[in-house]
């Protein structure tokens, strides 16, 4: 797999790129079916899971919308597949490109796009309070289902509960950044981070498929370019 966050950060910053200068909707396809392929053979499905259980509901209020305009307007206009596809891309592209923070390794990771003393700390903040208000969601959806206010553990039915968990989630990751900035700081947290981190060897050779990674992106958005301006 691509273990470069370099790699990782050019081929997704072309990705990107392609899916919004692209009007074609065989391009959106091309690049959406590329970027599912990637996260299934490196095993990321519940990133792919939670991108198309996403993409689901806009994709039906989208659809909707637009058979409801169409009686009731003299003006035709084409079905949102390409909204769609642009946006589902975009979803797996900023996923592809965050999948590289989320394992064991995600402090070389940092190190290795240079973040050093404030920004690293920051970067490590962040990421380990994800995983924690992901638990904080689910727990509040429980206790919800378990007072009956829940009747149904649905997509629909979690969906309409974001109103009653953003409250809770957004007063938890003050309270949790405030808590973690005082206990950092009185700890040395970024002394010993520094006095402690190992110095990163910087391989400047490619391996093949950080090659390909990099070199079928580039080869798409010429493509796209050349089909669409030339």
């Amino acid at each position: 797999m691509i273990s470069s966050p370099q790699v990782r950060l050019i081929s997704g910053l072309l990705i990107v790129s392609g899916l919004l200068l692209t009007r074609q909707v065989l391009m959106l396809s091309a690049a959406c079916v590329g970027l599912i392929a990637y996260l299934l053979i490196a095993g990321h499905f519940a990133t792919l899971r939670r991108n198309l259980l996403a993409i689901a509901p806009i994709a039906v209020i989208l659809f909707a919308v637009h058979y409801l305009s169409s009686y009731t307007s003299t003006i035709q206009s084409n079905p949102p597949t390409q909204t769609l596809l642009r946006l589902f891309g975009i979803m797996l592209t900023f996923s592809y490109m965050a999948t590289m923070f989320l394992g064991y390794d995600s402090l070389d990771r940092f190190v290795q796009l240079g973040l050093r003393g404030e920004h690293l700390v920051i970067a490590i903040s962040a990421t380990s309070t994800l995983p924690l208000m992901q638990t904080t969601a689910v727990q509040i959806i429980d206790a919800r289902f378990a007072a009956g206010l829940v009747r149904s553990r649905s997509i629909f039915s979690t969906a309409t509960q974001l109103p009653y968990i953003l409250r809770p989630l957004l007063t938890q990751a003050l309270r949790l950044a405030i808590a973690r900035s005082d206990t950092w700081h009185q700890r040395g947290m970024m002394q010993r981070l520094e006095s402690n981190l190992s110095p990163v060897r910087m391989e400047h050779r490619l391996h093949p498929v950080e090659l390909v990674a990099i070199l079928l992106p580039l080869a798409w958005v010429t493509l796209i370019v050349g089909r669409e301006f030339l």
